[in-house]
């Protein structure tokens, strides 16, 4: 299989990861406002579009930022750093 070089220019190298500072913007929101329909609405998007940011952001960090039982939002360690 093919490689395809990073930004850095080496083969395999981990890619130069850009973080999207609307993507943390509507972490932070869901954090404050104790969930996606507060955050939603406090941001003046969809509870949708919010959600598709926080799962771009856990893409780009790497990690599961929340846990989701039932209707209630819980950080994980790493979304608490």
């Amino acid at each position: 299989a093919e490689t395809k070089p990073s930004a850095g220019g080496e083969p395999g190298a981990p890619r130069n990861r850009v973080l999207d500072p609307d993507l943390l913007k509507a972490f932070i929101a869901v954090v404050d406002h104790d969930g996606y329909t507060a955050a939603a609405r406090v941001l003046h998007r969809s509870q949708a579009a919010v959600s598709q940011q926080v799962r771009r952001l856990e893409e780009v960090v790497e990690a599961e930022l929340f846990q989701q039982p039932r209707h209630e939002i819980q950080l994980t360690e790493q979304g608490a750093v």
